[in-house]
């Protein structure tokens, strides 16, 4: 939940106007989604900060705690939206 809310709080960051983020948890069927959205008109999968060692994991994290527990993470930049959900299987 961190990764995702700092990933959105960052990015919103960067941004002039029309910041938001939206943040929603719940159920469906077998799998706990974190679903997790933010205005957004450019996307980098890679750190622009300077200490490459320290920073540029949180993307990986979430990529490895949905694997762990059987589910899946999409994410994707669609009309100036960043969308990331995260399925885990319960």
């Amino acid at each position: 939940i961190s990764n995702l809310l700092d990933n959105a709080i960052e990015n919103c960051e960067k941004e002039a106007a029309n910041k938001y983020i939206t943040f929603n948890i719940y159920r469906k069927n077998c799998y706990l989604v974190f679903d997790c959205r933010n205005f957004c008109t450019s996307y980098n999968p890679n750190t622009d900060k300077s200490d490459k060692k320290l920073h540029g994991l949180g993307m990986k994290i979430i990529k490895s705690i949905s694997d762990k527990y059987n589910g899946n993470d999409y994410h994707v930049l669609k009309n100036n939206e960043f969308v990331h959900i995260v399925n885990i299987n319960i």
